[in-house]
């Protein structure tokens, strides 16, 4: 079981670790994997003037994701600078989950790494205050609520239509992990070109990534290297930590990311071993982890 070389490229060179450049035959087949795990404009980025070797098709295809990251990642900071006034009037904490603060700390430019929506985690007494908030600035709900957050959709714009996720948990019930209370409780202040945003402390975000990775049944590899470029290198003990170092052998990376596996975890381990992210991807469409990732708890 093995992923597209290209995109193994990708992600050990967005680490600064020495890899030799796949042939135009590699790269050409890993365009479909590179578009479905969010990579292609970092890819673009990486390869720099070296781009311009590789087959037209695949030139074509980074250099037109490129673009759209680009106009996703200008609209996302537009979003963040025009709603975080309104968010601070009420008075009460909010952090922002993943997202643009996310891409604009890690990645070489935000539009490396897009995002369709902005994601704030509220307490959820507060939410109420929150959805009046984002009303006042054009939001409406959804129709849909799947219980672990509310969408919020914004006027539709030129730049595309803003999305605004409300949640309810830090992380995945079934995984445990940080409460809403401690999160808000360690929040810290962001700045950037959107001007200044709250997100969780260092080691909440690192839990939180952890567990967001494994909710989605680890199918998509833009959510791992979100992890290891917030490790930065250094090592991470985790109760689900047996199950990401797992998946960073397999990639051959070395194992930042170490832990007990409970037997809980079992069937888990077993199911992600035995796919890739594309198979693990087509197979949560057809038969979701939903048994396996409630057996999963560290807790």
């Amino acid at each position: 079981m093995t992923e597209p070389e290209a995109l193994l490229w990708v992600m050990h060179t967005a680490l600064g670790e020495e890899r030799a450049l796949p042939d135009a035959t590699a790269w050409t087949s890993s365009l479909p994997a590179l578009a479905s795990s969010r990579l292609s404009a970092l890819a673009r980025h990486l390869l720099g003037s070296r781009a311009d070797s590789l087959p037209i098709e695949a030139r074509h295809h980074l250099e037109a994701a490129t673009l759209e990251a680009e106009c996703v990642s200008a609209r996302a900071s537009r979003q963040l600078e025009a709603l975080s006034p309104h968010l601070e009037a009420t008075g009460l904490p909010w952090v922002v989950l993943k997202s643009w603060p996310l891409a604009a700390r890690l990645y070489p430019t935000p539009s490396c790494r897009p995002s369709s929506d902005l994601d704030l985690l509220v307490a959820f007494q507060h939410h109420a205050s929150f959805a009046r908030a984002l009303s006042l600035h054009g939001y409406h709900p959804e129709n849909s609520d799947n219980g672990f957050h509310t969408r919020y959709l914004g006027p539709r714009s030129d730049w595309g239509r803003d999305v605004v996720e409300l949640h309810r948990e830090a992380g995945p019930p079934e995984f445990g992990g940080p409460g809403v209370a401690e999160v808000l409780a360690s929040r810290r202040r962001f700045s950037g070109e959107c001007g200044a945003v709250w997100v969780p402390s260092i080691a909440l975000e690192r839990d939180l990534l952890i567990r967001h990775y494994l909710r989605h049944g680890g199918n998509q590899a833009i959510l791992l290297l979100d992890l290891l470029l917030h490790l930065r290198g250094e090592g991470l003990t985790h109760p689900l930590g047996a199950l990401v170092g797992n998946d960073l052998a397999r990639l051959g990376f070395e194992r930042q990311v170490n832990g007990p596996r409970p037997w809980r975890q079992q069937m888990l381990a077993r199911w992600m071993a035995s796919r890739d992210f594309e198979t693990r991807r087509a197979a949560r469409v057809i038969s979701p982890a939903g048994l396996p990732l409630a057996l999963a708890r560290s807790h």
